[in-house]
């Protein structure tokens, strides 16, 4: 974070642009917390809370999907 602190960067646009790095190193659960400090430092920055967005659906489609036949056979016993 010091670097981005010398690159003339606030602290909030720095943790996304951290946030974005992590993304794309599939580091995604990282990148969220990262995304939501950014966010929280600065509500109104537009990439924190792209960013915040994109992650939240990374993480939704890679979760694992509840099979139908099991949750039928389940709710039948």
């Amino acid at each position: 974070m010091a670097e981005f602190a010398r690159a003339g960067l606030d602290p909030a646009d720095a943790r996304a642009n951290l946030a974005l790095a992590t993304a794309m190193e599939g580091r995604v659960d990282e990148a969220r917390e990262l995304y939501a400090a950014a966010l929280a430092a600065k509500p109104d920055s537009a990439a924190a809370l792209e960013g915040l967005r994109a992650a939240d659906a990374a993480l939704a489609a890679s979760a694992p999907k509840a099979d139908p036949a099991v949750a039928h056979a389940s709710a039948t016993r």
